[in-house]
């Protein structure tokens, strides 16, 4: 927690330097305030929670407006996958190199091969999926884009 405290007060004589030359007041107070501490508990759901918003904000059409891709989950995981392991794969190479990390404190801890979290595994998943989902919402809406799009259905 200090270091955050340090790079917040560093933000602050930063912003007090740019505002003491310039004419203008600044876009917001100076004063920030001081930052929450969050517990440890909670803080390591974060990355599962921004997947489970990314769930909530698309899997619904699925139920109500009756899209089908989960119901024709192979497909779906035929077209995620492949790409997916190439991504994984290029995650597993960056964090080798050092490019890449993961917050290990708003991680779940557990990990899968190549230390990577499962957190990552499941964005992988999550993200194309939700993706998938809502392009096929949008087209059953209005299914003249798909048209518009990949021409009529020949059935």
């Amino acid at each position: 927690m200090a270091t955050a405290t340090e790079a917040l007060e560093k933000f602050r004589t930063l912003l007090n330097s740019l505002t003491a030359f310039s004419c203008m007041s600044p876009p917001f107070s100076t004063t920030l305030p001081k930052p929450i501490v969050r517990g440890s508990d909670v803080q390591k759901f974060g990355y599962m929670a921004m997947l489970a918003f990314t769930v909530c904000g698309s899997f619904w059409l699925e139920f109500f407006l009756k899209t089908s891709v989960i119901r024709r989950w192979k497909r779906a995981l035929l077209s995620i996958l492949p790409i997916s392991a190439l991504f994984l794969i290029w995650d597993a190479y960056a964090i080798a190199q050092g490019h890449w990390f993961f917050n290990r404190d708003r991680m779940l801890g557990i990990y899968g091969p190549f230390d990577i979290p499962l957190e990552e595994f499941l964005f992988f998943i999550v993200v194309p999926m939700a993706a998938i989902l809502t392009i096929e919402g949008v087209t059953t809406v209005k299914p003249h884009l798909r048209e518009k799009e990949f021409g009529k259905d020949e059935m």
